[in-house]
């Protein structure tokens, strides 16, 4: 069982890394200004995270890169389907409906992930996580006004786009629960992360981007001026997010960390608002109390509930 201090510790490694992975739209924007496309900033992603978790390994302990054949084939397939797969699942939905909707439906991938955790580890899906997860999607709808974007959006949920967003919400929900899986046979949570990118970046460079074109277009951002926006991505958004999603999800229950992830459309919203002189109304600005409060205090109570009692202590020590 997850005591007070791991749990507690866990959503807040989750919460600063949402809030991380915040800033991917806003570089995306910023850096589309500089000639650099979806597709590029994908590979450039997880090639980022190879190079970088790979060197974080081995600085660590390099023998953790030895991983039974069985465990590597399943990890190429994480790379290949479920990394791969859900970027390509995302970009295909955003470019068929509107980012408020997109968002919304794929924060709901939390309940995915408290079934799966459920059905493979056994963890118990707690009147905590329910309350939790329907607290903070309330939240985003109101971030992401939901409400406006349905009424003047002028888009119709055709089964082609959604079908898009359904692959998004499978291969994110199931890549939560395969990492933990693979944690859990005792591989390494940064070797986990370094070989489902290795396989993510050779499977989009093989059927999507070639290493050519991702040069092509780091070359030109580069003589555009964009060096500090690439520069922001890769440490913001790349490495830092990444290596505490790591963190978090060997450290805790993936659900939670999922829960935590709520933070990330709200950060995108905020600095859109900040950057871009976006508009931010006061229904947006009261989802971002209700997400913050909401994961703050479940991460307290809920750790108060998983710490031992002192009778359990004391009959373990007897």
């Amino acid at each position: 069982m997850e005591n007070k201090n791991n749990l507690q510790k866990g959503i807040l490694t989750g919460m600063v890394s949402a809030i991380a992975f915040g800033t991917y739209g806003t570089f995306v924007n910023l850096l589309g200004e500089y000639g650099m496309t979806g597709d590029s900033l994908t590979v450039i992603l997880s090639f980022v995270l190879t190079i970088y978790f790979g060197i974080v390994v081995y600085m660590k302990n390099k023998e953790a890169f030895k991983v039974e054949k069985k465990m590597l084939l399943f990890l190429a397939v994480l790379g290949f389907v479920g990394f791969d797969g859900q970027n390509y699942c995302i970009i295909q939905s955003y470019s068929k409906l509107p980012f408020g909707i997109v968002a919304a439906i794929l924060f709901t991938v939390s309940f995915l992930v408290m079934i799966g955790s459920r059905i493979v580890f056994g963890n118990k899906i707690t009147t905590t996580k329910i309350s939790a997860g329907i607290v903070c999607t309330i939240g985003v709808f109101l971030v992401l006004d939901l409400f406006t974007v349905i009424q003047t959006g002028g888009f119709s949920f055709d089964p082609g786009s959604l079908s898009w967003v359904a692959g998004a919400l499978i291969t994110v929900g199931g890549s939560y629960v395969a990492m933990k899986y693979a944690m859990e046979k005792g591989i390494d949570g940064l070797v986990v992360f370094f070989y489902q990118n290795l396989f993510a970046t050779l499977g989009w460079w093989v059927l999507m981007f070639s290493p050519v074109q991702m040069m092509g277009e780091i070359t030109t951002a580069i003589s555009a001026g964009g060096t500090l926006c690439l520069l922001g991505y890769v440490l913001i958004t790349c490495m830092i997010s990444f290596h505490l999603w790591a963190t978090a999800i060997e450290m805790i229950d993936p659900s939670w960390v999922a829960i935590a992830y709520a933070l990330d459309p709200a950060v995108e919203i905020l600095l859109g608002f900040i950057i871009f002189s976006q508009t931010m109304n006061l229904i947006q600005c009261l989802g971002f109390v209700i997400i913050i409060a909401a994961v703050c205090y479940v991460s307290y109570l809920e750790g108060k509930e998983g710490q031992p009692t002192n009778t359990a202590a004391n009959t373990t020590a007897n």
